[in-house]
Parts: structure tokens; sequence; C-alpha cells
């Protein structure tokens, strides 16, 4: 009898400890396994789905937002076009489950034009993948300690000029110099994070990169003892500096951004900018004359992409036309064809050349047109508007900025041609119509606010590109923006 009580102990102790399985202390044991050559995000070929984990009482189940495309066996057929999916395992012992989701692009069928650039420090390499010309300046320097990074070269030890631009298979090797006792170290304090700089002879403050922090502007820089710094500071010693910033105030017609960060702040700024008054095509050639009216010339409009002042009275289209920035045959519906925002005066010959051609860069002419780089470059003193037009674009009417370029290509255009008296006229003027605004004209910081740096993750900036779904995209890429 006492042997049988035993016995039936141990079993209750036994199930009492199988009962208390904790899922979360499985789930992280699930990962995906893909086939040589794809990852996350460029997923070619069939998928391994693991169907257990380390405790065989646990049941392990598949499922796919879709299935024509990622089955629940991890089965691919590739799309006419790439395709986010959305993957969800799920843990189930008894009554509990525990589920985790994981997403993984599927490359379409289309093909896709991508080149590496290999980086080589001290023989160890990183093989980048890029889907647009990236200028040799906007390629993160790597970092050896010890050491400062000098240059790039090639396999023959030319040296590579920064702003080299760079669209096929490239090997880069980084040259670096060890790091002598006459330089001295800048200690750069932002927020609660910490960086350290070297430099080998003095510099002045304003020299400095503006330091940023989400939902503030920069003010000044402080010393170790609270001491205000001047931009013309020289510094030539070791020193300790702190950021200051103050909160980005919001007001007027943007006061309910005010404290809004990531998906909140992009879902306000959406409902803003989308709550406007309809104004039709025909009406538009009206508002231009207003809008786009030579300051010196005030019966006279400002062309796009040529910049030539020419008289503003409507002639049927002879001496201007509308120019689309974003082509009529790439816009959802009829209603988006109307967008005044999207809407510039243009010479009707270049508005022809241009057609409904992608934007690309310029292979180092400062002026418009196709420089046989596979698309058409605005010229430098419109770069800035055309991106700004074309992130209002995106927000407003939930399209693939794909379509008319790259989002990193923007962002540095933006940066390069910042916002003038005439475009935030503009913007003015076609508010007193529509009712909305272009908000990165007004609030330029936005635009990195939204949709990231120039340099930010290019993984993150193919599948911003590579899918229609920009509105969940974006959002995701906001959330891995701030990791």
């Amino acid at each position: 009898m006492r042997k049988i009580l035993i016995l039936l102990f141990v079993i209750f102790l036994n199930a009492c400890i199988i009962n208390n399985i904790d899922l979360n202390d499985y789930i992280n044991e699930v990962a995906i396994e893909y086939q040589e050559g794809d990852s996350q995000f460029q997923v070619t070929q069939n998928l391994t789905l693991p169907t257990e984990v380390s405790n065989s009482e646990i049941k392990v189940t598949w499922s796919s937002d879709n299935i024509e495309v990622v089955s629940t066996e991890g089965i691919i057929t590739r799309p006419d076009v790439n395709t986010l999916v959305t993957l969800t395992v799920t843990l189930s012992y008894l009554n509990e489950t525990q589920s985790k989701k994981l997403d993984v692009l599927v490359i379409g069928n289309e093909d896709v034009q991508f080149f590496e650039i290999t980086i080589n420090v001290d023989g160890d390499e990183e093989v980048l993948i890029y889907y647009e010309p990236i200028k040799l300046d906007n390629i993160v320097k790597p970092v050896k300690e010890g050491y400062i990074f000098k240059e790039w070269i090639d396999f023959e030890g030319n040296s590579l000029s920064l702003e080299l631009v760079i669209d096929k298979n490239t090997t880069l090797i980084a040259v670096f110099e060890e790091i002598i006792d006459s330089g001295f170290f800048v200690t750069i304090i932002i927020g609660d994070q910490e960086q350290i700089e070297y430099f080998d002879g003095p510099i002045v403050l304003i020299e400095l990169d503006i330091p940023e922090r989400e939902g503030y502007e920069f003010s000044h820089w402080i010393n170790g003892q609270g001491d205000v710094l001047e931009l013309n500071f020289q510094i030539n010693d070791d020193i300790s500096i702190t950021a200051i910033f103050k909160a980005i105030t919001y007001s007027g017609y943007y006061e309910t951004l005010q404290g809004l960060s990531d998906s909140e702040l992009y879902n306000k700024l959406q409902s803003l900018i989308q709550n406007y008054t309809y104004t039709s095509y025909g009406y538009a050639r009206d508002i231009l004359q207003e809008s786009d009216e030579d300051p010196d010339r005030a019966e006279n409009v400002i062309l796009v992409y040529n910049r030539e002042s020419v008289r503003s009275e409507w002639d049927g289209g002879r001496t201007w036309n509308r120019e689309h920035v974003w082509p009529q045959s790439k816009l959802p519906n009829e209603i988006s064809k109307d967008d005044v925002h999207n809407l510039r005066p243009c010479n009707p010959s270049v508005n022809s050349s241009r057609g409904n051609s992608r934007f690309t860069y310029s292979n180092g002419s400062s002026e418009y047109g196709n420089h046989n780089t596979g698309g058409w470059y605005p010229g430098d003193e419109d770069r800035g508007d055309i991106a700004r037009i074309v992130m209002y674009m995106t927000i407003m009417w939930e399209i693939n900025i794909d379509l008319v370029g790259n989002i990193q290509l923007f962002l540095q255009w933006h940066e390069e041609d910042p916002v003038d008296d005439f475009e935030a006229n503009r913007n003015n003027v076609i508010f007193q119509y529509t009712n909305n605004k272009n908000p990165f004209i007004d609030h330029p910081e936005l635009a990195y606010r939204i949709f990231g740096e120039p340099s930010d993750n290019i993984y993150l900036i193919k599948i911003l590109e590579s899918t229609n779904n920009l509105l969940t995209l974006n959002k995701v890429m906001l959330v891995e923006r701030k990791k």
C-alpha cells in the first residue's frame, strides 16, 4: 500500500511540473530556416518552418496571411511583384496558447535589379545589398579600435572620391590611420547616449554634425561645467560636450501633432492632410497662376525643372501646362490626379520629355533631364521641392513610393535642397483653396521623423519600396528605426 501511495505521489508531482509549462520559454526557439542566398528580406525559395520545440508535449502550428504566396508548409509561390507575408507560429499546450508573428518578403518574378557592395576591413568582408545607386559618402564608414578611418580604395590601391556614385558590384577596401598622441577626443553626450570622436587637429564646434533627437530640435552645446559654448568655440584638447534640445512645438494647423511619435504621429499626420477640400483639375490652372507666381514678375509663373519665367495667363497649354510630379498613370484614382499639391506649371516639351519616368540621381550634372541613369533628374534647384511633393503624395494617397523613385534618394534631396520662400509661399496659397498643406514644407523635420534618415537600414528601405502596403510598412519602419 505504501509503495502505491508513493507511486501516485510521484505521478501527481510530475503532472504538476508539466502543467506549469510556460510557453514563453519556448516561443523564441522557433526560427524560420532560409535556403542559401535567401533571408527574411529576400525570399525566393521554399522555407523550413519548424514543427516542434524542445518539449515534445507542445504543439507547433503555422498560419499565413497570404497562403497563395507562402503556404503553412513553407512552400513559396512567387507572385508577379514583391510581397510581404506575415507568418504566425502558435504554440499550444492544454488550454494555453502563445503566438509570434514573423514577416518575410517574397521577391516577385519580375527581375529585381540590385548590386552588392563588399566592405573589406583588414581582409574581413561584409556584403551589403543595394537597389538604387548610392554615393560613397553615404555608406557608413567602418570602425577599428585604436585607428581612425582615412579613406576608401579599390583593389588597385586607387583612392576613391566620396562623391563617387556606385551602381554595380563593387569591393571597397577601408584604409585606417593609427591614432597618435597628438590628437584629442571629444565626448559627445546626447540624452543618455555617449559617443567619442577622435580628432588629430583643432576643430571649431560648428564643424560637428548637428545632433538629432525624436520630437526635439537642437538648441546649443554646453561643456562639463554647464557653460554655453558658441559655435565658433575652438576645440584642441579632450573635452566632454552635451547637446541641449528644445521640444518641437506644433501649433495652428499642426497643433494635433504635439507630443506624438512613431505610428501615432504617422496616423495623425495622414488624417490631418486627408481632411481637405477637393479642387478640380481645371480649377488648378487658376490656382497655379497664383501659387507659382514669379516673385519678381507678378504676371509670370516659374516653371518646374527648367526654372523659366513665362506669362501665367492660360493659353490652352501652349506656353505652359500642368506637370504631374507623381505621374497620372501611376496614381490610384481620378481624385488623386487633381491634387494641386502634385501639380506644377511646366514647359510642354519638358513635360513630354519627362513622361512618366521615375526620378533618379543626376550622375554629376546639376541640370534637369535624363542623364542616362534610367530616370529623370529634376535639377538641383527643384530636387528638394520634388522630394517633398513625393513624400506628401505617398502619405496622402497611400501609394507605393517605388513607383516614382527611391525614398533614400528623396530624403537626400530633401536635405540638400531645403525649403525656400517660393516653396513656402506656394504651400500657403494652395492651403487657401484645399484646406490642407504639405507638412514636409512647413516642418522639414517631419520627413526624418516619418521616413528616417537617408542612411537608414537599406533593408527597411527595400521593403518600403517593394510593397503596395505602404501604410503598414511605414509603421514597421518607424518601430524598427527606434530600436
